[in-house]
Parts: C-alpha cells; sequence; structure tokens
C-alpha cells in the first residue's frame, strides 16, 4: 500500500534572491551553501528522487517523533540547491513498520511535516511530492525493491519522470530499485 503526502502551501523561512546558481570555483559552492537561493518560476530539469531514512535524516532507529529527527549533515540544504537548479524533486521511501504497528500513518506524516519545515528552514520553498510504503510483504508493488513508488509518483506528479533522472537512497534494496525501473 502506498501513501501519499505533501504540504502544497510550504514557504521558505528564508528571503528568495538572486544567485549566480552558475558560478564556479569555491566561492560559487560558498554561495549556494550559504547564500540565499534563487528559484525558478517552473521546474524543468530531470527529477531527482530521494529516499528519507538514512539519506535526509539518520536512521538508528524507528524515527516516532520530530524530536527523533535528525537530518544529516547539510542534507536538506542539498535538496534546496537542486530545486533551486530547476531540478524536481520527490521524496520515495519505505515504512515496513506501520504494518508491524511500531508507528502509525500520522506519526509517519508528522515526520514529514517537520521534514518539509526543516526544509523550509534550509532555504527549499517546494517539492514535488512525498510517497511512501507500508509493506512488508515482497509481492506489494509498492514495496522496496519493487518499482510502484516510482510509477506511481510518475503517474500521479505532472512532469515527473524518476527514469531518466536520478534517484538517491542508502541500502541494496535502493540501487535494486533505481536499476528495475
Amino acid at each position: 500500500m502506498a501513501r501519499f503526502s505533501v504540504d502544497s502551501n510550504m514557504v521558505s523561512a528564508q528571503a528568495v534572491m538572486p544567485v549566480d546558481a552558475m558560478s564556479t570555483g569555491l566561492s560559487g559552492v560558498q554561495n549556494l551553501m550559504n547564500g540565499p537561493l534563487n528559484f525558478p518560476e517552473q521546474y524543468t530539469k530531470h527529477t531527482i528522487a530521494i529516499d528519507r531514512d538514512g539519506v535526509l535524516c539518520e536512521c538508528r532507529d524507528i524515527i516516532k517523533s520530530p524530536e527523533h529527527f535528525q537530518p544529516i549533515g547539510t542534507a536538506m540544504r542539498a535538496v534546496a540547491i537542486m530545486r533551486s537548479l530547476g531540478h524536481r524533486i520527490a521524496i520515495l521511501f519505505d515504512q515496513p513498520m506501520i504494518s508491524r504497528r511500531h508507528i502509525t500513518i500520522p506519526e509517519v506524516e508528522a515526520m514529514n511535516q517537520h521534514m518539509l519545515n526543516l526544509l523550509g528552514a534550509a532555504g527549499c520553498t517546494s517539492i514535488d511530492g512525498i510517497f511512501y510504503s507500508t509493506s512488508t510483504k515482497k509481492r506489494d508493488p509498492y514495496a522496496k525493491p519493487n518499482t510502484g513508488l516510482f510509477t506511481h509518483a510518475e503517474g500521479v506528479l505532472p512532469g515527473v519522470k524518476v527514469r531518466g533522472g536520478m534517484y538517491v537512497g542508502d541500502s541494496i534494496e535502493d540501487l535494486i530499485m533505481a536499476n528495475k525501473h
């Protein structure tokens, strides 16, 4: 079973001002990492799909509350930079602990909202969507390493195409899923 959640009204906590994203050298990287970002009116570059746990946040145990959601280094800012460069962004991850009754959908949704707030604080004005699987069944088309999350995101979000884009994950299942798609 797949779930979808996104806050379409997410607004950045930082001022949006022009930055020359094509700058080269260390000063250009410093500007992107620390300065305000300029966001395009349309996101026309390829999709970057990103796993959540282990890529955007630490994954040492079950993350059940915003207090336990610890972002990894500058991961949130990296998403903001990718978005400012015109990429579509979709967060695709699995939450099998829901079907095992170790975490609830409202708890996962609270974590997703917290993640969106962290993205906003890092300068990211929006993302295209968040999808997650709640299943532990290998035959479930949405459970990793099956490609249902990719296919569903592509079918629901206009312009989002994972094929031809990138998927950032942290496990062999992520690699298998991306390779299958």
